[in-house]
């Protein structure tokens, strides 16, 4: 876990066995040649970062600016950060020039948000890595990567845990072709995966299915891409998808005022499912009443609201068992009946005499957890819900209702994970805490 520096006169092992890049992301061209002096110097530690970020299971990887023109490397394993490396001066925009290169693009273009992507492999496994350059103003940029394994990969509505309950209702909100269901949440907190998750959830047997969104490396069967031209903006792509008699409609992540309110005023004419940021489903109504404007429209065309939230999985090897007290039992709500509860094995837990000879556990190293899992809240818009939306949303109000109907929610999800043994209730604190 210790940070290091990467100097100019590093001296580098050759037997470190490292990622091997295998060409950028959407054709482009990867020129080294072209940018020798660049790639002598780093190339390697390029390396070395991305190899550890992979070897500690990291799914995010971050190179933050500080002041002086140096950086400092975090990587997030199971949504928790942790500190990787600091970067001088130097090496920081070496480094930044040389992920410009490995996803094709062009390393002296400082000032605008750039994307791009590297197929890389380690260890015979295939990843793809998503890397995003953002401009911080004074000439200093921060990276953004995405580390995910291709084998890995949780795409389907199962491989993320949706419920055969929760699949046939959002069949069900999608079933009348109209109308906006909406998936929300925190920035890395799964929404994007979620959103397509929802959008495979929907026959595409039954119905035509159409997509204006960015859909990177995901291969959607059935499910027709239409690209938004140069020549036409958001609304007019959703009409030209009318045209062609789309019943479903999926769109990249809503981030204007305008964008909200053009697929509410679609919402009679197709279901428009998309994605935007908010703390959790209630947070996410008022949110899109106040972009709408008019708590009528909403109330008629919403749908219904999906957010989400990632938990860690206990490690299997090393995970404790121990027994609740049945006063904690019933303040967080678990039945009476629970036995036996499970929490992470680490020596800043240990309660015991015998918990500080603890072994490490090489397979999670010595984390206590390994893995993550998602947890849903499916908020249906009832007849009732789109009363209340329509006189203001209340959050108790709606709370109330949402407990009336036994509605899918985050608590219940969390507590179900929690009993299972999948996970802890230190796990639920810090997550819940964060809302």
């Amino acid at each position: 876990m210790a940070s290091d520096h990467y100097d100019d006169d590093d001296d580098y092992d050759d037997d470190f066995e490292s990622v091997l890049f295998q060409g950028a992301i959407g054709d482009r061209e990867v020129n080294l040649g072209g940018h020798a002096k660049l790639t002598k110097m780093a190339l390697v530690p390029t390396k070395k970062i991305i190899t550890d970020a992979i070897i500690r299971r990291a799914l995010l990887l971050r190179i933050n600016p500080r002041q002086d023109g140096s950086s400092s490397v975090k990587i997030t394993i199971d949504g928790i950060d942790y500190p990787a490396k600091r970067l001088n001066k130097r090496m920081n925009q070496a480094t930044i020039q040389m992920l410009k290169v490995l996803c094709g693009l062009d390393p002296k273009e400082r000032k605008k948000l750039l994307k791009g992507g590297i197929f890389a492999e380690f260890q015979n496994c295939k990843y793809e890595l998503e890397v995003h350059f953002v401009y911080a103003g004074s000439g200093v940029e921060k990276v953004i990567m995405y580390i995910q394994n291709v084998d890995l990969k949780l795409e389907k509505p199962d491989e993320l845990g949706f419920s055969p309950e929760m699949k046939n209702k959002i069949r069900d909100i999608t079933s009348d072709k109209s109308g906006v269901l909406l998936v929300c949440g925190s920035p890395f907190t799964g929404t994007t995966s979620t959103a397509f998750a929802v959008l495979r959830s929907v026959d595409a047997y039954l119905y035509s299915i159409f997509t204006v969104a960015d859909m990177g490396t995901r291969d959607m069967t059935h499910i027709t891409v239409e690209n938004i031209r140069e020549d036409e903006d958001f609304e007019s792509a959703i009409k030209r998808v009318l045209r062609l008699d789309g019943d479903i409609l999926f769109v990249d992540p809503l981030k204007t005022v305008e964008e909200v309110q053009t697929i509410f005023d679609f919402q009679n004419d197709i279901c428009i499912i998309s994605e935007f940021q908010a703390k959790n489903s209630i947070d996410g109504i008022k949110r899109i009443l106040k972009w709408v404007e008019d708590p009528e429209i909403v109330a008629s065309g919403l749908r219904g609201i999906i957010t989400q939230r990632l938990l860690r999985v206990l490690c299997e090897e090393c995970k404790r068992p121990y027994r609740p007290n049945p006063k904690l039992l019933s303040r967080v709500g678990l039945p009476p009946e629970t036995k036996v509860l499970f929490r992470a094995t680490s020596t800043d837990t240990a309660t015991d005499e015998s918990d500080d000879e603890l072994d490490w556990c090489e397979h999670c190293g010595g984390i206590g957890y390994y893995g993550q899992m998602g947890i849903f809240e499916l908020i249906e818009v009832t007849d009732e819900m789109s009363d209340e939306i329509a006189n203001g949303a209340d959050p108790q109000k709606i709370k109330t209702i949402i407990r009336e109907n036994q509605m899918q929610t985050l608590q219940s999800e969390a507590l179900r994970a929690v009993a299972e043994g999948k996970t802890s209730l230190e796990e639920l604190q810090r997550i819940f805490s964060t809302m």
